[in-house]
């Protein structure tokens, strides 16, 4: 060999040596392999080099040496995952290490292979030549030109499939749709490029990699790993293997499953709605922000662009390709109006119509069962010290709470001090409000406190009635044709409905929280809030994936329940793995995200 190649070659194997011994692991799982995959190889790219190409010096031999070092940097990459998909990590130093060493094995093999260039090499080495002249072809039999041929196809596979591999962790990789959440923008199975490069993508397993250059604005469509499952090392490695076969099978094969089997919704698409510095809540779809700067929250005018949340208007065009459309026109239209409707609710006349209702059932019940609380019968307020506990906690859970409506009623009538604990239930909440003008201080705290009043007049009015028919001998079929109780039932049923199906997914808390002396919070340096564009069918940044029974507000003692899986949460940089760029497929649809997309009006 040249002196040139020789030195190139000798330095290689120093770096390979080098990143052989960094493997020695003495742990019982799978990352022991690492060292001996790595010192079979070694070994045998040492061979190579010095025996069949320096000693003796072959054409066969440069064939060889250069198929090997052809090969090295992937099999030194899956050196590098083997080592580190054990049950213990790595250090950082330690990885960064092992990463400069594989890059340095890179620079040489693209030297090595310059210089084995199959006529550069011949010229510099011009006793290999005369071999290769001197030498006579061999005319192979057809079953062994076939396996040849067929091994050469192979070969070019594989080595493709690498090549792709590296491209997709470190610079671009095509991602297939698997949701409706950001229709109109993607629409499921839509193929969408995702540039990697500039968003410090790291080696697997590893957080050694290429550094960030680059920060995220509101509106950015990014992919990134769901904060929402477990981050382990056990996790890491099948979401890397997940990735691996998914690349491999051209996007066919997805094996990154939960326990129960069912496919993790890992990685997200999802949109930047909140950058650092922010402080956001959502009310009706609306969503406000605030900073260190101002002190008052504004509405974020450009989410207006991305939030889709009327998939119905969409055009007939999209709207055909979409499986999931949550409401109708006319469902649609009746949200708007029951959130106008709580908006408007007047808070001084519901605490008057509260105090009414208790009045009003206290007379019946002195009717009824000729039992009732002087205090109540005269409108006074009574000592919550003396009210039973007939409904508390998960009692209150609304849609049981309506369902039950008959019993309830029944029991606040017959039971010793059901009236207190009525009155309690609709008025304790009066000498907590003062006249500021948002309820809780703030836009979600006063709108949710709007709601649970709602429901608790409603659920009153509907408790009168009840306890009316009953005072007069009327029977439930006989109540059920009234058209006030059917209007009231109504009514009901569209605050459970609001409660159960749409609240959580329209409105946020303020996030992040403030603290409990009330100082505001934001989101930190090097961290992103994100939503998807279809706020109906989007388990996104607000959700967890659990319900739990809550409060509808907070400031009320005897607040109404419903199940929520509200629990907002930002995403570091460090979790973003690339930004999209283009909608590549299906070619009608082919166009640069945020341009093309259609919206209902």
């Amino acid at each position: 060999m040249n002196n040139k190649l020789t030195l190139i070659t000798y330095i290689s194997l120093v770096f390979a040596i080098i990143f052989t011994l960094l493997q020695i692991h003495f742990r019982a799982d799978i990352s022991i392999f690492a060292f001996f995959l790595s010192f079979i190889f070694t070994g045998a790219l040492a061979y190579v080099s010095l025996v069949l190409v320096k000693k003796n010096l072959s054409v066969s031999g440069v064939k060889a040496l250069a198929k090997m070092y052809e090969y090295a940097p992937f099999v030194y990459l899956i050196i590098f995952i083997l080592r580190r998909a054990g049950k213990e990590g790595t250090a950082y130093k330690y990885d960064l290490i092992t990463v400069l060493l594989w890059v340095a094995i890179l620079v040489c093999v693209f030297i090595i292979r310059y210089q084995l260039n199959a006529k550069r090499v011949f010229d510099l080495n011009p006793l290999l030549a005369e071999k290769r002249a001197s030498t006579t072809p061999k005319v192979l039999p057809l079953g062994l030109r076939i396996v040849k041929e067929v091994i050469g196809w192979i070969d070019a596979l594989v080595w493709a499939v690498f090549a792709v591999a590296l491209i997709e962790v470190f610079v671009f990789q095509l991602y297939e749709i698997p949701s409706e959440s950001m229709v109109p923008e993607f629409l499921v199975k839509d193929r969408v490029a995702v540039v990697k490069i500039s968003d410090g993508p790291k080696f697997p397993l590893s957080q050694a990699g290429i550094p960030r250059f680059r920060d995220y604005d509101r509106g950015d469509i990014v992919v990134f790993s769901n904060p929402h499952y477990k981050q382990d090392r056990k996790a890491q490695v099948q979401k890397f293997t997940s990735q691996l076969v998914y690349m491999f099978t051209l996007m066919q094969v997805n094996l990154n499953v939960d326990e129960e089997g069912n496919l993790k919704a890992d990685p997200l698409v999802k949109r930047v709605c909140g950058v650092p510095g922010d402080q956001l809540v959502m009310v009706d779809g609306i969503l406000y922000n605030r900073t260190k700067d101002s002190d008052t929250f504004s509405v974020v005018k450009d989410d207006a662009l991305w939030a889709e949340w009327n998939l119905a208007g969409l055009p007939d065009s999209t709207k055909s390709k979409v499986n999931d459309i949550r409401f109708t026109q006319t469902e649609y239209q009746e949200m708007l109006d029951f959130e106008e409707t709580r908006r408007n609710l007047n808070i001084q006349e519901a605490a008057t119509e509260c105090k009414n209702l208790v009045v009003q059932f206290a007379k019946i019940k002195k009717t009824v069962s000729g039992n009732a609380n002087g205090a109540l019968l005269a409108g006074h307020v009574v000592d919550s010290l003396n009210v039973p506990e007939l409904y508390e906690g998960s009692d209150l859970y609304i849609y049981d709470f309506f369902n039950n409506f008959d019993s309830i009623t029944r029991k606040m009538l017959f039971v010793e001090g059901g009236d207190l604990w009525f009155s309690a239930f609709m008025t304790d909440w009066i000498s907590s409000i003062d006249n500021e003008t948002l309820i809780g201080g703030d836009l979600y705290s006063d709108a949710m406190f709007r709601m649970n009043l709602i429901a608790k007049l409603t659920f009153a009015r509907i408790a009168l009635k009840y306890s009316t028919a009953i005072a007069n001998g009327e029977s439930v079929s006989e109540l059920q044709k009234d058209t006030d109780f059917l209007n009231d039932f109504e009514k009901a049923q569209t605050a459970v409905i609001y409660l159960s199906r749409i609240n959580d997914l329209r409105n946020m808390p303020v996030f992040p929280a403030n603290t409990e002396d009330g100082e505001a919070q934001y989101i930190p340096s090097h961290s992103y809030f994100m939503m998807g564009d279809n706020r109906f069918n989007s388990l996104d940044m607000r959700h967890s994936y659990e319900y739990k029974l809550v409060a509808i507000t907070k400031d009320d003692k005897y607040s109404l329940r419903y199940n929520s899986n509200m629990s907002p949460q930002y995403v570091p940089d460090s979790q973003i793995l690339g930004t999209t760029v283009l909608r590549i497929f299906p070619f009608n649809r082919f166009g640069i995200p945020g341009l093309t997309a259609e919206k209902s009006q």
